[in-house]
């Protein structure tokens, strides 16, 4: 599960690497960091001469990672990866201890049972390897909050119907020191941008551009992207949390959050997502299970 080589995350170009352990999910490495110690990164990386892409994981995106080789590739080659999801958390705490204390199937089974049933129970005390949950969400404010300071300019793309722009409006009035812009037509997300986004990174050349295409489009229009815009020291895909910051959707109490519940509010308010809550709560840990089991006798 954990790397055996060590995985260091560099920082600015004349600074030190710093120590990243990593755990491994359907071959997906994950850094072992918290959210401040990604924030300090980010610090480092507005003032550093490198691109730097962020992909925040969450169930999901592990099940695309695990049959798309072409989407694993990209989330490799990313400079950060982060554990966006309680689920992520109980994952790397089921492999480690299968890895520990397996030994035969009968083991992984009961191990299976027992740290996912710590977790309906306790999520945010259980030991895991992932120390806590870094959501896109959370990391979107950290960022922007490090730019506003760097006074470094914060780019926002995606969304419909003006989402970018009200998203942009919600930032600017909570960080009033922020430089932020906005590309607002309505576009196709695909990894070519039109000239007209074209044009304007090269203009407004942001320091932080923020992705709300969702996965995987985010994550390839990024791989593709970055080393064009020479501006750029952070890039990141957002998702919905482009939705939240716009209004279009309520983000899940802090309560919801801690004892992970946050896909339970979004079903409550969003009905049409029972698929996607499927797959992330029942879907994601079974397919965890068999891949297991299929390494004992």
């Amino acid at each position: 599960m954990r790397s055996h080589v060590p995985y260091t995350v560099r920082t600015m170009d004349d600074h030190p690497t710093i120590p990243a352990p990593l755990v491994h999910v359907f071959g997906v490495p994950i850094h072992q960091l918290t959210r401040k110690e990604v924030t300090d990164l980010c610090r480092l990386w507005l003032r550093g001469n490198s691109p730097r892409h962020i992909v925040t994981v969450n169930p999901e995106i592990l099940l695309r990672a695990r049959t798309d080789d072409w989407f694993r590739t990209v989330i490799t080659h990313a400079d950060l990866v982060t554990a966006d999801g309680i689920g992520i958390r109980w994952a790397s705490a089921f492999l480690r201890t299968v890895e520990a204390r397996g030994k035969r199937r009968r083991d992984v089974l009961v191990w299976f049972i027992r740290t996912l049933g710590a977790f309906f129970l306790k999520p945010q005390t259980i030991p895991s390897p992932i120390p806590e949950r870094v959501s896109g969400s959370d990391l979107l404010w950290d960022i922007a909050q490090e730019a506003a300071a760097a006074r470094a300019t914060v780019y926002l793309i995606g969304g419909r119907r003006q989402t970018a722009l009200r998203a942009a409006e919600h930032l600017q009035k909570a960080l009033p020191n922020l430089t932020i812009a906005v590309f607002a037509p309505d576009h196709v997300a695909t990894p070519y941008p039109p000239y007209e986004l074209h044009v304007a990174l090269e203009t407004k050349a942001p320091a932080v551009v923020f992705i709300g295409y969702g996965a995987p489009q985010q994550e390839e229009w990024i791989h593709q992207n970055l080393h064009r815009f020479p501006s750029i020291r952070i890039a990141m895909g957002v998702g919905g949390a482009l939705d939240f910051l716009a209004g279009n959707a309520p983000r899940a109490p802090f309560q919801y959050q801690v004892r992970g519940l946050e896909w339970f509010w979004r079903l409550e308010h969003q009905p049409r997502r029972i698929l996607r809550a499927l797959r992330a709560t029942i879907l994601f840990p079974t397919i965890l299970l068999l891949s297991r089991l299929r390494m004992f006798p």
